[in-house]
C-alpha cells in the first residue's frame, strides 16, 4: 500500500490524546507520537519476516533494542516500512550453527546488505532467482579492504552481494539448489575476518 492511501492517525490508540509528529533519534526518522502517554504509532502494513532457528532442540531468540517492545525477546526478523519496498538490507552473520541465506530477488539487492562469517562449515548463499547451468554459471570475487563483492553470473543474469572478510573466487562452489536457483558455498577456509 502506498503512503498516499493511508489515513494519517490523529488520536492515540491507547489513551485517545492527540498525536504529534516527532523525530525519533534511535530510528533517525519522524513518527507519530502521543502527546499524553508517549506511545509511538507505527505506520506500516504489518508485513513481517521472521526466522526460527532451531539447533539441538534449542531455539535462537534476540532481545529487541528499540520500541515497540524494547527489551523483550523475539525471533530474529523485521518489518517493511511504508514506502521502503521489499528490498533486503542490513546484515546477516553466520555462526557455527551455519544456515542458508535465500535471496529470492538477488538481482535487485540493496547495497546495504552485508553477509559475514561464511565458511565451509557455516553457511551458504542461495541465489533463488538465478538458475544454475553447468559451465555457464560462475562466481567472481573483488576484494576491497575488509570486505568484497561476490558476483554470480549465469547467462544474462547477474547478482552481487557484499561479504565481510577475505575470500578467493576459486574457493566458491556454485551448484543447483534443487529448486531452480543457484547455491553458493565456500569450499575452503578462505575467510580471514578483520576485527578492529
Amino acid at each position: 500500500m502506498s503512503p498516499e492511501r493511508l489515513v494519517t492517525p490523529r488520536y492515540c490508540q491507547l489513551c485517545g490524546r492527540y498525536l504529534v509528529e516527532r523525530y525519533v533519534e534511535e530510528e533517525d526518522r519522524t513518527r507519530y507520537q502521543c502527546e499524553g502517554c508517549g506511545f509511538v504509532h507505527y505506520l506500516n502494513p504489518r508485513v513481517v519476516a521472521s526466522v526460527i532457528i532451531e539447533h539441538s532442540g534449542r531455539v535462537l531468540l534476540q532481545q529487541r533494542a528499540m520500541e515497540p517492545g524494547k527489551g523483550l525477546w523475539t525471533f530474529p526478523g523485521g518489518f517493511l516500512e511504508i514506502g521502503s519496498g521489499a528490498h533486503a538490507s542490513g546484515g546477516v552473520a553466520f555462526t557455527a550453527l551455519g544456515g542458508t541465506v535465500r535471496l529470492d530477488d538477488s538481482q535487485h539487492l540493496d547495497a546495504g546488505l552485508i553477509i559475514s562469517g561464511l565458511t565451509p562449515t557455516a553457511g551458504a548463499i542461495d541465489f533463488g532467482d538465478i538458475g544454475f547451468t553447468s559451465g555457464a554459471t560462475s562466481a567472481a570475487w573483488t576484494q576491497a579492504g575488509t570486505s568484497g563483492t561476490l558476483t554470480l553470473t549465469s547467462g544474462a543474469l547477474q547478482a552481487s552481494v557484499t561479504l565481510f572478510g577475505s575470500y578467493l573466487a576459486a574457493n566458491f562452489k556454485m551448484q543447483s539448489d534443487g529448486n531452480g536457483g543457484t547455491l553458493g558455498e565456500c569450499q575452503e577456509y578462505c575467510v580471514r575476518e578483520f576485527r578492529g
